[in-house]
This record gives structure tokens, C-alpha cells and sequence, in this order.
């Protein structure tokens, strides 16, 4: 199966990476591509414990390494439904970090630059995270594959931003206020 890029990301390397993961302790980090971003982030969902939290990190106008992150409390209904309203744009969107996690544990799982994930696990152990991810087709390694590693001076890669119906990640947290999301210190 061929990588696919998602729309905001324009990278050397597609053609020679693969979704894979690697996992060291209950650190789980890997790259996914385009097509498996949604359908694992509605796996992670499932593994959670009732109460989630869904965040955004937006990249800040002013700076280039700075990013404001927003949360909104819910439940995996709500979470699940954050994904069938605002999923293509938060997977395409190049810039900006998305993900999910879970109370009253310390679970995460972060999609980030360049189609790749972090996740950390508490509640969900390693080995159901793994197991959710063979069964996407991400390939187990004891190093992920990354699209930074085909980087060069020459070719950085780009993200860019993405709109979808007149709406950019930027609208979300305007959109999501009265649902409760809200910005962290």
C-alpha cells in the first residue's frame, strides 16, 4: 500500500515510507498514512475510559515554534462526533496538532506534524494501542519510519493550512466555545 500525504503536507520521502510504529515502554510513536488518521484516532476513542478530552494546538501567528492549545472536556460521543463534523480538516490541516485523551488518567495519542503520532498510555495499555494499530496496518519497528528523515537543507517539506466549507482549524475554538472548549495557560 502507497503512503498518501494528506492535503497540507508536501514532504520528500513519501515514496519511501510506510505507516509503522514503534513502541518502548507505554510510549507508542510512529507515522500514519492519510487514510488511516481518522479510523485510528475512532479506535483510540473506543480504548478510552468514559470521560475524553479533545484538544487543537494552533500554530501562533507570531512565532514560529509557538503554539496556543485549546481543550474541550466531553465524552466519546462528542469526540467521536468532533470527528464525523471536523475530521478532514484537523487530519489535512499541515500546521496543526490534534488529539485525544483520557481522565482521570494520564492516556494521550497527539497527530502531529508530518503525519506523525505520539501517544502516551496510562489506562490504555501499550499492548491494546499496538494491537489497534496492526490491525490499521501501521507495521511494528524498534524505529518508526518519518518523513523528516528524507529532509534535507534543499527540501524541508511544508505544511500548509487547508480549508474545508469556508472553515480553517483557526475557526474551531470560536465554533467549539459553547460546547466548552477553551484555551490553556
Amino acid at each position: 500500500m502507497d503512503f498518501r500525504l494528506c492535503a497540507g503536507v508536501s514532504s520528500p520521502g513519501a515514496d519511501k515510507v510506510k505507516s509503522s510504529y514503534s513502541c518502548v515502554g507505554r510510549d507508542v510513536n510512529g507515522i500514519l498514512s492519510a487514510e488511516m488518521i481518522l479510523p485510528c484516532a475512532r479506535e483510540y476513542i473506543s480504548l478510552l475510559p468514559k470521560q475524553v478530552f479533545f484538544f487543537i494546538d494552533l500554530p501562533r501567528q507570531d512565532s514560529d515554534d509557538c503554539y496556543d492549545t485549546y481543550i474541550l472536556d466531553c465524552t466519546k460521543k462528542v469526540a467521536l462526533a468532533l470527528l464525523d463534523h471536523y475530521g478532514d480538516i484537523l487530519v489535512n490541516d499541515g500546521p496543526s496538532r490534534f488529539g485525544f485523551g483520557g481522565y482521570p488518567y494520564e492516556d494521550e495519542f497527539m497527530f502531529g506534524e508530518f503525519q506523525e503520532f505520539t501517544a502516551y498510555c496510562d489506562s490504555v495499555k501499550a499492548d491494546k494501542l499496538c494491537g489497534m494499530l496492526d490491525k490499521l496496518g501501521a507495521v511494528k519497528q524498534d524505529k518508526a519510519d518519518s518523513l523528516r528523515d528524507y529532509m534535507s537543507d534543499d527540501d524541508e517539506g511544508i505544511l500548509s493550512p487547508v480549508e474545508s466549507d469556508g472553515i480553517t482549524v483557526y475557526d474551531l475554538p470560536e465554533l467549539l466555545h459553547d460546547a466548552g472548549m477553551y484555551m490553556v495557560d
